[in-house]
């Protein structure tokens, strides 16, 4: 019971974290009567996860080692560099996806205008930095803990029958949520109209593949990386590249790429020295 409590309570964090952002671009009443109902799934993605992660393998090694007296320290410097490569390159292609989605949209006379109605609509790194813990708790407790953990299973109980190999079903799983995930942020307009098949595509893509990214860190080294790695892609996106975008010109983004490109090298120096240990986080 104590990781189900240690999880709730982050999740009641970053849902106080992401009130600021909320409070700048959602009327208070679209969510706040909704924090009920949000708390009440909360218990149930958590339980159902707990339920599924310890019948897949799947779950938290780091938490759960140390609660158990018997801690995996030993991948962590592995853990957090593939972390901070993950978040660097996904940062780094959604805000150099900007511009160019833009273009398609507006023709490249277009993308000045376009890329000023964004910046309108910065909420300002701080909040971007809070919600950043937000997306990094409960999503990844929903699509990797409980949704990816449940495809697992269900495809765990067809294999007894003769089909799917475990090889087959964690990637199966991994593509399926990733795709979920990338559907579920195709409000994050870039383009002109949202519902155009281009943004559709563009941006239920760039978010997909950084889902299947997410889904392949939970199956190697657990929750505890992908919520990580996820908040770091976030946080990135939110105080660094994006301000640079829309503010700092061609030379302050730049600036901002080659830090990004330097903080990414000496993240694979580290992951590459700390050895080879990347099998599931299953054992």
């Amino acid at each position: 019971m104590k990781l189900f409590w240690i999880l709730l309570a982050l999740w009641v964090f970053g849902k106080l974290c992401s009130i600021p952002m909320l409070i700048e671009t959602v009327p208070a009443t679209r969510w706040l009567p909704t924090a009920p109902i949000g708390l009440l799934l909360a218990f149930l993605v958590i339980r159902v996860g707990q339920y599924l992660s310890a019948r897949t393998g799947l779950g938290l090694p780091f938490l759960e080692g140390w609660l158990e007296g018997s801690p995996v320290w030993h991948r962590f410097a592995r853990a957090v560099s593939l972390s901070f490569i993950v978040a660097i390159v996904s940062s780094l292609v959604i805000v150099g996806a900007i511009p160019l989605i833009v273009t398609v949209d507006r023709g490249v006379s277009g993308v000045p205008g376009r890329l000023a109605e964004l910046a309108a609509l910065y909420p300002g790194w701080w909040r971007g930095l809070l919600a950043s813990v937000d997306a990094g708790v409960s999503e990844e407790l929903f699509y990797r803990y409980f949704l990816l953990s449940l495809v697992v299973w269900l495809l765990g109980r067809i294999r007894k029958g003769g089909g799917f190999s475990s090889g087959a079903s964690i990637w199966i799983a991994i593509l399926v949520t990733g795709l979920l995930f990338g559907w579920a942020h195709i409000d994050d307009v870039i383009g002109t109209d949202r519902y155009s098949a281009f943004n559709l595509v563009a941006i239920s893509g760039l978010n997909g593949g950084i889902g299947m990214a997410l889904g392949w860190i939970y199956w190697k080294f657990g929750l505890e990386s992908a919520m990580f790695t996820h908040f770091l892609i976030d946080a990135l996106y939110y105080t660094a590249l994006l301000p640079a975008l829309f503010f700092g010109g061609a030379p302050v983004l730049l600036g901002a790429v080659i830090v990004c490109l330097v903080a990414l090298a000496f993240s694979i120096l580290v992951f590459l020295r700390s050895g080879r240990d990347v099998e599931p986080a299953s054992g």
